[in-house]
């Protein structure tokens, strides 16, 4: 007959084997990715970025200040390849700066300074897109305060444009390119031109499709009686992301009427 209970190998076995399932399941629980809701929230909610810092190392979130939607790539000349995406500027936490420094002064330097362009499909993924969005819609002046997860910094791109996000630190920003639409270029665009010599791809701004841009010239042509910027021409989104850059940087114009320094 076999043994009322089992004998002590067994339940040694047994042991390391219960052992090595709770590690495991320890190691996953550490590895697995945080859920969206850890960046999507604001300074009011989270004091400082320690918050999300403390969760995971891998959390770190920016500040997302500014976003313009619509803001496409462009591969190739048919329309069909148009990638969607959003344009944004960010807030990186210095490393040597306090809590109380940061909260208490409002200039943020060009190193802490982020600007990006991040696909829509990356944004739905990573369930960004209605954080992106309610910014984008947001029409007061000054910036907002959403966290959300770092883009990846780059100082070179590929030649070839592609779905790929792409940002690069304020103060690695040589000058900027821009066009803005006229009756011969439907869509306004920027170019981002790198200290290092490097330009990023043409962002191309379809303003018809862009629900802020069109909010905007309807509160212009509400105040002023018109549609159009300062610079005389039609308002279009590149007229907001350049207004990001001035209100943080100091920006001047090149001798060449298009290229900002």
């Amino acid at each position: 007959m076999p043994p009322d209970h089992p004998s002590q190998a067994s339940r040694q076995q047994f042991e390391t084997e219960t052992d090595k399932r709770q590690v495991d399941d320890m190691a996953a629980s550490h590895n697995s990715s945080p859920p969206a809701s850890v960046y999507d929230m604001s300074d009011d909610e989270e004091s400082d970025y320690n918050s999300v810092r403390r969760r995971s190392s891998a959390s770190r979130g920016v500040k997302l200040l500014y976003a313009k939607s619509k803001v496409f790539v462009h591969p190739s000349p048919s329309s069909k390849d148009n990638i969607d995406g959003f344009m944004a500027l960010y807030e990186q936490k210095s490393p040597s700066a306090s809590s109380s420094a940061a909260s208490s002064s409002t200039h943020i330097p060009s190193s802490s300074l982020i600007l990006g362009w991040t696909p829509l499909a990356s944004l739905q993924s990573q369930g960004q897109f209605d954080t992106y969005s309610k910014v984008d819609l947001d029409d007061k002046d000054q910036p907002t305060r959403n966290l959300v997860p770092p883009p990846p910094i780059t100082q070179a791109h590929s030649a070839s444009p592609g779905p790929y996000p792409f940002a690069v630190q304020a103060s690695q920003i040589y000058s900027v390119q821009i066009r803005p639409p006229s009756a011969g270029w439907w869509f306004g665009s920027i170019v981002i031109n790198t200290r290092s010599g490097d330009s990023f791809p043409a962002l191309f701004f379809h303003d018809s499709e862009c629900q802020s841009t069109i909010n905007h010239r309807k509160k212009l042509a509400r105040e002023n009686f018109d549609p159009f910027g300062e610079s005389g021409n039609l308002f279009w989104g590149g007229d907001q992301v350049l207004g990001w850059l001035k209100r943080h940087l100091n920006v001047e114009r090149s001798p060449e009427p298009n290229i900002f320094l």
